[in-house]
């Protein structure tokens, strides 16, 4: 009677506790050690050393919690029962503000954040974001220093002035830089002859600079006038194949950040102007250079010259992209007609790019200019370092409008405008290496140097198994294994669910009559091998229980599971 009464209960809150349907049951009762049963969202461990239940067989040490809840006195003491909980510390909330000369900026609220995520159980995060008034830019305006731009030098030095004036009234904290590129001096890039090296249009009565690969000629300053001398100073030379040595540049203006002199809060803007196409990795081979780029800095002692020209390849375009997302920096290809469909195929895998065209004198590269920085002023878009094998991240807003969607980037924005994003962080799967499970990762808004710092640490093992809690010799392994979490790790020569089992007679102990359930004539339920007194089921996704006596696949019904009571196990019942 007894029997009946609790099962007919289980039944009863399974129907109105979803947490006891069988689909929740199952996934945990067939979860066979601590790790990968704490990291489903449902499910609980128990690593008490006697569990079992008034038959004295086994009872599942993993089950949902409500599971582990409905055993009665049978239950496992709370404290050796195991659950991770997920967590969330906003530990640095500063307001947003647009700051002053003696405060920064804070336009990314919050700014730090720790979590506990366990796998399948997201945790939400809000976040905002401000386009904050009057923010610094600088810009570095990094040139092709060949002689086919020398029409392009001539209206620089005309439009230099105006480039500042009109950046000036949509920031007044701007600053501005400026830099040549040629290519590597080595055949075939670039005529090696003594005569051509030193003036590469000696044969043409003409004088050009002996080439180079980058060079810095103006660090950011804000003294913009002194931006058109240095232009109208600048020497152009010349490279003997149709790509540039650009890429090496564009590395170096990146990376090299006292030498160029980006400012820790600033939009990083940089103005790429060329008319022709680019060499990239793997073409430093064709001049006998096969060491691979390494994206760092390589300037001199005077940050003027780039040294590693001849030392290392071009930078890849996933070079690139790391390093452009790792220093917030926004890019516009500003080319000609020709080779336009190349660079706009380049700003699309370069975060925070874009490409337009450039008139064939660089006439309009002041409303070029004008025009870009206010379409990247007007737009957010979130993006984050999560590694996307392991983590789920998903972005909601309403923008500026009232309806909640998923998305990561909005559009219109002005200056004072404050968006809000609803922002869902899941871990799918642990990483691989216990030394990976605590890590910081970003939530950046694209070309803002501002971001959220998110301390992150998977829940992915339990404390049962770091070694000092566990018991070698213990007498629940028969004093011939190590109690991990209430199961038994064998010595050599011993196996066994309690390590009862040995391989020194040369054979195996028949314990077959521990593999038959109560009164069964069947080993193992006839759905699995008995191996030393323990049931090893043929199926164990479809047949799960201490005897592989439950078929999951007979619990059709959500009203129906497989369920181990104080007395008996009813195996799936529907209703």
């Amino acid at each position: 009677m007894y029997s009946f009464k609790v099962l007919v209960f289980l039944i009863f809150t399974t129907y109105f506790n979803p947490n006891l349907s069988e689909d929740s049951q199952s996934q945990c009762t067939g979860l066979n050690n601590c790790a990968t049963c704490i990291q489903n969202p449902e499910c609980a461990w128990c690593s008490q050393s006697d569990f079992h239940g008034q038959d004295k067989k086994p009872l599942p040490r993993c089950n949902s919690v409500v599971g582990h809840e409905q055993l009665g006195r049978f239950q496992c003491n709370e404290r050796y029962l195991f659950h991770h909980k997920k967590d969330k510390n906003i530990t640095r909330d500063e307001s947003l503000s647009n700051g002053n000369s003696e405060l920064r900026a804070v336009p990314i609220r919050p700014q730090k954040v720790s979590l506990k995520l366990r796998v399948n159980d997201p945790i939400v995060l809000q976040m905002a974001y401000k386009e904050v008034e009057d923010y610094p830019l600088d810009l570095y305006y990094l040139m092709d220093g060949t002689y086919t731009m020398s029409d392009d030098k001539e209206v620089l030095v005309g439009l230099g002035d105006s480039i500042g004036q009109r950046l000036r009234s949509l920031t007044s904290k701007f600053r501005q830089g400026f830099g040549t590129f040629v290519d590597k001096v080595t055949m075939p890039y670039v005529l090696t002859l003594e005569d051509l090296l030193e003036n590469p249009c000696n044969r043409k009565n003409k004088t050009c600079a002996r080439p180079y690969g980058f060079k810095n000629q103006m660090p950011l300053t804000f003294n913009t006038e002194e931006f058109s001398n240095v232009v109208k100073d600048v020497i152009l030379s010349v490279s003997s194949d149709l790509p540039e040595g650009g890429l090496d540049a564009l590395m170096q203006v990146i990376v090299c950040e006292n030498e160029i002199g980006w400012s820790e809060q600033a939009r990083r803007l940089i103005i790429f102007a060329t008319d022709a196409p680019f060499h990239f990795a793997g073409d430093g081979r064709l001049g006998g250079i096969l060491l691979p780029n390494d994206g760092k800095c390589h300037m001199d002692a005077t940050g003027e010259y780039y040294t590693h020209s001849l030392m290392h390849d071009y930078p890849s375009i996933a070079q690139l992209n790391s390093k452009a997302k790792e220093h917030s920096v926004n890019i516009i290809f500003a080319v000609n007609a020709t080779e336009i469909a190349e660079y706009k195929r380049l700003a699309k895998v370069v975060e925070g790019s874009k490409s337009t065209e450039l008139a064939s004198n660089s006439s309009n590269i002041v409303d070029l200019v004008e025009d870009e920085y206010k379409k990247i002023k007007s737009t957010v878009e979130i993006k984050d370092s999560f590694p996307t094998e392991f983590f789920k991240v998903k972005y909601f807003s309403k923008c500026l409008g009232s309806e909640e969607m998923e998305r990561r980037s909005c559009e219109g924005l002005q200056a004072e405008s404050v968006v809000q994003f609803r922002v869902e962080i899941e871990l799918i799967k642990c990483l691989e290496r216990k030394q990976e499970w605590k890590q910081r990762y970003r939530i950046y808004a694209v070309g803002v140097p501002d971001s959220i710092e998110i301390d992150v640490e998977t829940l992915c093992d339990c404390p049962c198994e770091n070694p000092e809690n566990s018991r070698p010799n213990s007498p629940m392994c028969n004093n011939k294994g190590t109690e991990i979490c209430g199961l038994c790790e064998c010595n050599t020569n011993y196996f066994g669910k309690t390590c009862e089992c040995s391989t020194d007679a040369g054979r195996l102990i028949d314990l077959s009559t521990a593999c038959k359930y109560e009164n069964s004539t069947e080993i193992c339920s006839g759905r699995g091998n008995c191996i030393c007194g323990q049931c090893t089921c043929t199926n164990s996704a479809r047949y799960t229980g201490s005897f592989c006596e439950c078929d999951n696949n007979n619990c059709l019904s959500p009203m129906s599971f497989c369920v181990l009571d104080t007395e008996n196990v009813t195996v799936g019942m529907q209703m």
